[in-house]
């Protein structure tokens, strides 16, 4: 029940937060007015619940976001979550 997320792919700084309006609601609405015609990748984990897949999509659709796709989650993504967990296993 945790959202990671970054911008950029070089040197990102992995930030945590979860499903609320005050969380990565406020946060794509932020990232959407800052930058023009912005992607998002979501990477769901292999143990993400299908019901946090259904919410950040649905979020999607509050915060107007247009251009998103559903990607896997690569090695590199795991590492930058354990590194953020203190070098515990990645759990979403």
């Amino acid at each position: 029940d945790k959202i990671y997320y970054y911008q950029g792919i070089t040197d990102p700084a992995v930030e945590l937060t979860n499903f609320s309006k005050d969380g990565i609601r406020k946060v794509l609405l932020q990232y959407n007015a800052a930058i023009k015609d912005m992607t998002v990748l979501i990477k769901p984990a292999d143990n993400s619940r299908y019901k946090n897949v259904v919410d950040i999509l649905d979020e999607m659709n509050i915060t107007n976001i247009k251009r998103y796709a559903i990607v896997d989650i690569t090695p590199v993504d795991l590492n930058l979550i354990k590194k953020k967990d203190g070098g515990e296993t990645a759990t979403q």
